[in-house]
């Protein structure tokens, strides 16, 4: 069991490139990131807030996603 925050939205300015001056937005941008066994996994939710996603996922070891699951703070 994997479970993920991250934010629900984030800018940044590009500053080299062929995107060089343009301002780029991002979706579910994961910060923090925590792994374990059904009901073991701990994350640490003192940096969240109300545009916090929580994304749950289930993998085999051979890396299939076979559950997944996300919400928002």
């Amino acid at each position: 069991l994997y479970i993920a925050l991250a934010h629900d939205s984030v800018k940044s300015q590009v500053l080299n490139g062929e995107n060089a001056g343009r301002g780029l937005s991002h979706v579910a941008v994961v910060y923090s990131i925590g792994r374990g066994n059904l009901g073991e996994t701990r994350l640490n939710l003192a940096d969240t807030h109300e545009k916090t996603r929580v994304v749950a996922f289930m993998a085999k070891s051979d890396g299939r996603i076979i559950a997944l699951g996300q919400t928002r703070l």
